[in-house]
């Protein structure tokens, strides 16, 4: 893999997904699981955009929460923008205080530790064009009250939910009120997703979870009441439980969230420490489990000193929103929206932008 091949994707992560600019205060935090050449790459480019970087390294660590410690939290607070290339500071404590109290904005990287994620057709793609599926998505779903996920493995799981509660990846979002703290705007895009849902009840089969990876057999969750119930299904359920026993209120249902982008290649299930790219591939969806208080969701005063949040991933499934379906089959239902089909049309032919493979 050449640097070359991915110059492209590269540019269009800095400059028009981060839109990094002259004078900003730039830094890249990686974790040691991040292609080097990448990250230096990613650096230069935001130093060829007139930004002033620093590269900084920390551990790789499969925990969001753990963020990069106390000299990252520091550089933060001082940062315009952090390009990261980790999962270890998204939902911490020093990263959310540096994004509400201090302005930093985020923007995250997928798949920070495969050097051909910026190589794949969509990392170049249209980021107006991302934004666009994205502004009809949550015109969608909060134009409704209430989310069912269904899939052939057995999964039928509805919930209830506040219309305001959902949300994408804020950032660079223009049709939406920017909300710094609430999302890591994960390039490439794109992603909707309610946090947290109300009233949960019904049974998910998950191909995958964060945790445990992708199991000899489905992972059978049971919920009622918007909380988890039950755990079953062979060995990767039974680690799962291993994670979760003990745990204050980790059975709390914290999140609907699916994937958006029509180009996002079949990424792995098995992605560590979570499958971060497959969420953002059209029709998957993650339903997690958890008792932490990220972003505008505080659902426990206390969490008994750990915090957790669990993403299970269901592939192909079918998902309504009131009744109507915007995934049916791991097929999203409205990219023939005209608006969408307008700003495809500016960068090409949009029956070959908007099909799904």
């Amino acid at each position: 893999m050449r640097a070359t091949d991915r110059a492209l994707g590269i540019r269009n992560y800095v400059a028009n997904w981060a839109e990094v600019s002259e004078g900003e205060e730039v830094v890249v935090v990686a974790d040691s699981y991040a292609d080097e050449d990448v990250v230096n790459e990613v650096a230069a480019e935001a130093r060829s955009q007139g930004a002033n970087v620093v590269v900084t390294w920390i551990d790789f660590n499969p925990i969001q929460a753990q963020g990069g410690g106390p000299i990252i939290d520091e550089a933060l607070k001082s940062a315009d923008k952090m390009l990261r290339m980790t999962f270890a500071t998204s939902h911490d404590r020093g990263t959310q205080k540096a994004i509400m109290e201090h302005g930093l904005e985020m923007y995250s990287v997928a798949n920070p530790h495969d050097p051909e994620f910026f190589a794949q057709e969509a990392a170049a793609y249209p980021v107006d064009l991302v934004l666009e599926i994205e502004k009809k998505a949550l015109e969608i779903t909060r134009g409704g009250s209430e989310i069912r996920v269904t899939c052939d493995k057995g999964t039928d799981v509805t919930a209830t939910y506040n219309p305001e509660d959902w949300g994408g990846d804020f950032g660079t979002v223009p049709a939406d009120e920017k909300r710094p703290g609430t999302y890591p705007a994960t390039f490439p895009g794109a992603i909707a997703g309610v946090l947290p849902p109300q009233e949960t009840n019904g049974v998910v089969y998950y191909d995958a979870f964060s945790g445990v990876g992708v199991g000899d057999e489905p992972i059978k969750l049971t919920f009622e009441d918007n909380y988890c119930t039950n755990i079953e299904g062979g060995r990767a359920a039974d680690e799962l439980s291993d994670i979760v026993e003990g745990v204050p209120n980790v059975g709390f249902c914290e999140e609907f969230m699916f994937g958006l982008h029509p180009k996002v290649r079949d990424a792995p299930l098995d992605q560590k420490p979570i499958p971060n790219e497959a969420e953002r591939r059209y029709g998957n969806i993650h339903i997690a489990i958890g008792n932490m208080r990220c972003f505008s969701m505080y659902p426990f005063e206390e969490t008994g000193g750990t915090e957790l949040h669990l993403d299970g991933f269901v592939l192909d499934p079918t998902i309504e929103i009131d009744g109507e379906p915007v995934v049916a089959d791991g097929k999203l239902t409205f990219l023939d929206d005209p608006d969408i089909r307008e700003v495809a049309a500016e960068h090409g032919d949009p029956d070959k932008l908007l099909k799904q493979k």
